[in-house]
């Protein structure tokens, strides 16, 4: 059964209030500090400047046909069965896999982990100041688990990075399928790197098209954003991040009644 999108974005906007600048101004300077994007859009973008496009319909049917991958399995073997279902043949000839932005993204990805803990703090109705928010995010972000962080960040980012390379539908399938890891291990910060990636797995097996769906849903503020240069992201951020951290609790209770997935 598919998750309410509006009524959880009617949720997310009740639970908002008067906490929108508040929760604004930690997430741009996280956002600032990692280049993240927060959605799907500004990928699609650069995706669709390739030779080969894709229609909705096309990407959804072809999100549900790569959930037929080996799940579950060794890391390495799914990453192999990806190159071998992928679209070679047409790469692009000029490619560049990291540059700056990405390197920084993944030096500072603990704080946008530490930021997906925050919203999630957010939703289950603890409230933070402004100098607090920023204390808690930078104090968790670079705690001792710094380093099992940064790895998720680069396997993650390395991973996605690779498969966009082989066009659309690879980049996608992989950056859904990795799409709550940020969650996980901010819920679960004992977990691996490794433990973190499997869990996401498990929670999208079969629901890509839904996470794609609700990336789309959201167009409208793309297009708001870029009318008012930049203004609307002011409501937006926070109120994305907290979507966002709704579908991973509703993503994650599904998965535990359905038995896809244990307790970690």
């Amino acid at each position: 059964m598919e998750i309410n999108r509006k009524a959880v974005k009617n949720q997310a906007r009740q639970m908002l209030g008067g906490w929108v600048l508040k929760l604004f101004v930690v997430a741009l300077v996280v956002s600032v500090l990692t280049g993240a994007s927060v959605s799907l859009v500004s990928n699609v973008r650069s995706f669709t400047q390739t030779e080969t496009t894709y229609s909705d319909e096309q990407l959804e049917e072809a999100l549900a046909e790569y959930d037929s991958y080996p799940s579950g399995g060794n890391f390495f073997e799914e990453i192999k069965w990806t190159f071998e279902h992928s679209f070679l043949p047409h790469m692009p000839q000029k490619i560049t896999v990291f540059g700056v932005g990405n390197v920084m993204r993944i030096i500072f990805a603990p704080l946008e982990m530490a930021l997906c803990g925050l919203f999630m703090m957010f939703i289950q109705g603890r409230r933070l100041e402004v100098a607090d928010e920023f204390r808690y995010v930078f104090t968790t972000g670079f705690d001792k688990r710094f380093g099992n962080k940064v790895l998720l960040g680069l396997v993650k980012s390395l991973v996605i990075g690779v498969m966009t390379l082989l066009l659309i539908v690879p980049g996608i399938v992989f950056g859904y399928k990795y799409f709550f890891t940020s969650y996980i291990i901010a819920e679960h910060p004992e977990l691996s790197w490794s433990e973190a990636l499997k869990r996401s797995d498990a929670l999208t097996k079969g629901h890509k098209g839904e996470l794609f769906m609700l990336d789309l849903s959201f167009l409208p503020w793309y297009l708001l954003n870029a009318v008012t240069l930049g203004l609307a992201n002011i409501y937006f951020m926070p109120y994305y991040r907290t979507v966002i951290a709704m579908y991973y609790y509703n993503f994650t209770a599904r998965a535990l009644q359905n038995g896809e997935l244990t307790q970690a």
